[in-house]
């Protein structure tokens, strides 16, 4: 299932959101970014990433095309935070993506994603 704002979707169609559960059952939902290369065509690595939140409890999913897929908990706010998340120790690649997955139906508004990426001078 994805999610946009108040809309969902999954392979029966596009639902819109009106309550906090369905049918009893907590709302799963992701958003998954393209691969993103950073706009150098060498290596690189993402030691850290800031997400600017406000709620929570989420799961934050890297992966590269060279490394395995990371996964980070995101712990609940209370409000609009700059959290780090020290991450992908060790990973590199060229090509990064990023998942942010609710956890147990729980809400955030996620206003950036931001990596600190380093390059490694290697070319790809």
């Amino acid at each position: 299932m994805s999610l946009s704002g108040k809309y969902a979707g999954n392979a029966n169609g596009l639902f819109e959101i009106t309550g906090f559960n369905d049918n009893g059952v907590a709302i799963s939902s992701n958003v998954v970014s393209g691969q993103m290369n950073f706009k150098s065509a060498y290596q690189k690595r993402l030691p850290d990433v800031y997400i600017k939140i406000n709620g929570g409890k989420l799961n934050l999913r890297i992966s590269s095309d060279n490394a395995k897929r990371l996964v980070y908990p995101i712990l609940k706010t209370a409000k609009m935070l700059t959290v780090k998340i020290d991450a992908a120790r060790g990973a590199k690649g060229d090509l990064w993506q990023f998942e942010l997955e609710n956890s147990n139906g729980s809400e955030a508004i996620v206003q950036n994603i931001q990596p600190r990426v380093v390059t490694i001078p290697r070319r790809v």
